[in-house]
């Protein structure tokens, strides 16, 4: 099978497109035919430099957690999905290493105990980017207990991978959203149930240009968790996905009596299941922004580490090329035919 790797750290021309062996699915695991992978931040943190929450990661690796795939066997001890089930899930985050191969590939073993059944009409790329980013703001609210239905939510980075996901999901639990992003993105805010959108290129204080904040996500800056736990209403949270909450933070909460959080993220079939139903019963959907094939992981991941694209991006294995719309630039750059 053709696979990404990359053998040392650095910048994303680490990255090769290899021929490696299929990999044979192992207790409790099934085998993937993979067709769309999400390509996230921490995945090009991956590259650049080790990551201090990866343990055991020896390289050569093939890197990659999100996955979505039509399952072609059954490793021993593995009953809960039949060869042709269609799944999506995060594989064995945060770990990957030489035993625990990445899904950026075009077949990869994964426990089923990280998988659920993709709903049947969610499109592929969808189902390849939304896992990590899904179970992300659910074990954020998770973690400060739950979104109370009535409440003001501000999701920071509205229109990023997590915000506009976060956005949904704290819709659909009954919270009034409000989202952070510059003027021009405020239409799309709308179209995802956004129901106050606000310029942060415009104030130098989103919460006072906000008005009443009950629980706030945070996942840009420590300047911004540190106004979000001065500025949230008492009783209400703060969450953030960047594990930068300090005990000065935490000191404030809990004079304001504000519950905070931080996570790092694990791998969750439980909550695969929750995501399938939010998709299912409140048309939560990511936004793909693009897809590249994996021969262009490089502009990919170029693209993610520059944190300016709306939505996410997603990897296709070549053979599934013809499904994902791409043609490829002269210059070797990924474009979408009208098609």
């Amino acid at each position: 099978m053709r696979a990404l790797r990359f053998s040392q750290h650095g910048q994303p021309d680490m990255l090769e497109l290899a021929e490696l062996d299929v990999p044979h699915p192992g207790q409790d695991e099934v085998l993937l035919r993979v067709r769309a992978a999400g390509l996230n931040p921490v995945d090009a943190g991956l590259v650049a430099v080790p990551l201090p929450f990866v343990s055991d990661l020896r390289l050569p690796v093939v890197p990659g957690w999100d996955v979505a795939g039509t399952v072609v066997m059954r490793g021993p001890g593995a009953t809960e999905f039949a060869v042709g089930d269609d799944v999506f899930g995060v594989s064995r985050f945060p770990l990957v290493g030489p035993r625990a191969m990445g899904t950026f590939a075009e077949y990869a073993a994964v426990p089923e105990s990280d998988l659920a059944i993709k709903p049947a009409g969610l499109p592929w790329d969808q189902a390849g980017a939304l896992p990590l980013v899904g179970l992300t703001v659910l074990q954020a609210f998770e973690a400060i207990g739950g979104i109370r239905p009535g409440s003001r939510v501000l999701i920071e980075a509205a229109a990023g991978g997590v915000g506009h996901v976060a956005a949904q999901i704290a819709k659909a639990e009954g919270a009034t959203v409000i989202g952070t992003a510059s003027a021009p993105r405020h239409e799309y805010l709308r179209s995802i149930g956004v129901d106050e959108p606000v310029d942060y290129t415009k104030v130098t204080d989103v919460f006072a240009a906000a008005g009443r904040v009950d629980g706030a996500l945070i996942s840009t800056t420590e300047a911004a968790l540190t106004q979000a736990v001065h500025s949230v209403t008492p009783g209400g949270f703060v969450v953030s996905i960047r594990p930068d909450l300090t005990p000065e933070h935490i000191a404030v909460a809990d004079k304001r009596d504000v519950r905070p959080g931080d996570i790092l993220i694990a791998a969750d079939g439980t909550g695969m299941r929750r995501l399938a139903e939010l998709v299912t019963q409140h048309g939560l959907h990511v936004t793909v922004a693009a897809t590249y094939p994996l021969d262009q992981a490089v502009p990919a991941y170029e693209r993610v580490g520059a944190r300016h694209t709306a939505g996410k991006i997603a990897l296709i294995p070549l053979q599934f090329l013809k499904f994902s719309g791409i043609r490829t630039h002269p210059l070797g750059r990924p474009q979408r035919t009208s098609a």
